[in-house]
């Protein structure tokens, strides 16, 4: 247990009006005049700070009641091949494009819908009716569609996949397209 100042409060703390014991006092009690010959108020002498005799028992205890876990998802992905035959054969699936007209994107593959990423979580439902979901962008390096796919697998959306190739590689492959 550690050693307390030697005070006759049980609490170690001033009463309200007291001078705190290891608190410098400002003492306002005398007045002198300035060159001009205005009063000016003195502070008097400040006596010399004393070390804290709670600084020892003084701790930052941090708490905290979240907990980490690992979180172990995979999300599907297709290439172009896979999604131009989903799209011949009339499946029961939905192309969602993340990108829209962002960053000069003209084009979005025939038949897809355009949903911003950060809009796809909250308009899910639009999309559970559908057997599956497939979310691109722009290209591999984009993170568009991964977080938007991310967003969907969290909430046990099944059946969600990526076309990482995204538009840029639909494009160069001359597949069909519609303009935005």
């Amino acid at each position: 247990m550690p050693a307390y100042p030697p005070s006759q409060k049980t609490t170690g703390l001033p009463a309200f009006g007291e001078a705190c014991p290891w608190m410098p006092v400002l003492r306002r009690d005398r007045a002198s005049t300035s060159e001009d010959g205005n009063a000016k108020k003195s502070f008097g002498e400040i006596p010399p700070r004393r070390a804290n005799p709670w600084g020892s028992m003084i701790r930052v205890v941090e708490t905290s009641m979240s907990y980490k876990t690992d979180l172990n998802l995979s999300i599907d992905c297709i290439d172009k091949n896979e999604l131009l035959n989903l799209i011949n054969k009339g499946s029961n699936c939905v192309i969602v494009d993340t990108i829209g007209k962002y960053d000069g994107n003209k084009f979005k593959i025939r038949g897809a819908y355009t949903i911003p990423y950060p809009e796809v979580v909250d308009r899910r439902k639009e999309l559970v009716p559908y057997d599956e979901i497939i979310i691109y962008c722009r290209n591999k390096r984009c993170k568009a569609s991964k977080k938007a796919a991310l967003g969907l697998k969290l909430l046990n959306i099944p059946n969600v996949k990526i076309y990482e190739g995204g538009i840029d590689e639909w494009v160069e492959s001359g597949l069909p397209v519609e303009e935005e």
